[in-house]
């Protein structure tokens, strides 16, 4: 776990590479509206000694475009169902592009989290 590590432990997982994806998997998934999602925020790290974090003020809320059911051996081949890969419900009969970034297959992050406040 990079959070317990020490600055010259993380530099040396670094090793010299410029850029990183680190993601978290989450055994329970993330349901609004009945459909999964996930969330992509977007970090900028400067530095490590001293740790120096920079956090885009939003990020994305990525929905599946088919409603959620628990995996079983009858659906666990439905990846827009199961998957939040932009590229794979992109191409689905029913991904909604919208504009207003609040609804749709794509929203910002803060309308979602927002609904989670509220609800």
């Amino acid at each position: 776990d990079l959070q317990k590590q020490r600055p010259e432990a993380i530099n040396s997982i670094l090793d010299g590479q410029e850029k990183y994806v680190v993601q978290r998997f989450t055994s329970k998934p993330h349901i609004t509206d009945g459909y999964k999602w996930d969330m992509r925020v977007y970090v900028l790290v400067t530095d490590v000694e001293p740790l120096t974090v920079y956090l885009y003020t939003d990020g994305l809320g990525r929905f599946c475009t088919e409603p959620y059911e628990e995996p079983d051996e009858d659906n666990l081949n439905e990846r827009e169902m199961h998957l939040t890969n932009f590229s794979i419900n992109y191409n689905s009969d029913t991904f909604e592009d919208t504009d207003d970034g609040a609804t749709g297959s794509k929203r910002f992050l803060r309308t979602v989290l927002s609904t989670l406040d509220n609800g």
